[in-house]
This record gives structure tokens, C-alpha cells and sequence, in this order.
């Protein structure tokens, strides 16, 4: 699976849509990893918000992690040490963060990235940075 969800209403229905998905096919002792590079105030009040009853289950909890990450190395290097659901928040945010690098130096980190995907990934992004730099035809 592979889902796109768009934060346009807000990350937090975002994330319940993602709780909804932990909910129905994932249990304790596999891998569940959240990445952004702001923090993770978003998430604990979408936790607390929520009705799932995994969010109760320690067991479950416990494999559920945050990462903050500054930059698209960082995120490629916390990737490979692998997860069975990745959740990034605002890759487009990730890559600005990712300073000075060359451009083929970044698409590098993007390609790496793609290819360190378990097979369960969601994105929570709006692609609003495509329309800065790419023009569609409408």
C-alpha cells in the first residue's frame, strides 16, 4: 500500500485516517515509524483525540516511533534501518531543510528514499512545492 492524504484540512484527520489503517492491519511487534521535521504536537493531539484502541494498547504503542528529521539524508539514513508502515509528514518541508546540497545531490536522497520504502508507506503532503517549480497544463 502505498496512500497519499492530502493535509488540506488539516494533519490531524490525516492522522486518524493513519490510526484507522494501524487499527485494522497492524499489531504489536511491527515496525511503525512517523517522520516530519517540526514536532510531534500534531500527533499526540490527534492521539488523544482518537477512539482506537491500539492508542491504549502498550504493546501496540510501543511499536509505533517518532522521528523528527532535519533533512532528506537524515531520513534516508533513518530508513534503512527498516519499518513495516513509514507515515512522512510534508516531504516537501523535509527537502527544503536539506540545505546547500547540490540538486543532483538531493534527487540522489529522493531516489534513495523511494527505494528504502517498505512496502506500506503513506505521505501526508499537499505537493504544493511540484507547482512552485514545475507548470502543469490545466
Amino acid at each position: 500500500m502505498l496512500l497519499h492524504l492530502s493535509p488540506a484540512d488539516g494533519i490531524i484527520p490525516c492522522l486518524l485516517e493513519v490510526f484507522a489503517i494501524i487499527q485494522a492491519d497492524y499489531t504489536s511487534g511491527e515496525r511503525i515509524v512517523y517522520f516530519n521535521n517540526t514536532t510531534s504536537g500534531a500527533l499526540l493531539r490527534a492521539m488523544a483525540e482518537s477512539d482506537r484502541a491500539w492508542v491504549e494498547d502498550e504493546k501496540v504503542l510501543k511499536s509505533f516511533e517518532y522521528e523528527r528529521v532535519s533533512d532528506l539524508f537524515e531520513l534516508a539514513e533513518k530508513l534503512r534501518q527498516g519499518a513495516d508502515l513509514v507515515i512522512i509528514e510534508r516531504l516537501d518541508r523535509i527537502a527544503r531543510e536539506s540545505g546547500p546540497e547540490s540538486y543532483n545531490r538531493q534527487n540522489e536522497a529522493v531516489a534513495e528514499i523511494m527505494n528504502l520504502l517498505p512496502d506500506d508507506a503513506v505521505f501526508i503532503d499537499d505537493w504544493a512545492y511540484l507547482e512552485e517549480y514545475y507548470s502543469f497544463d490545466e
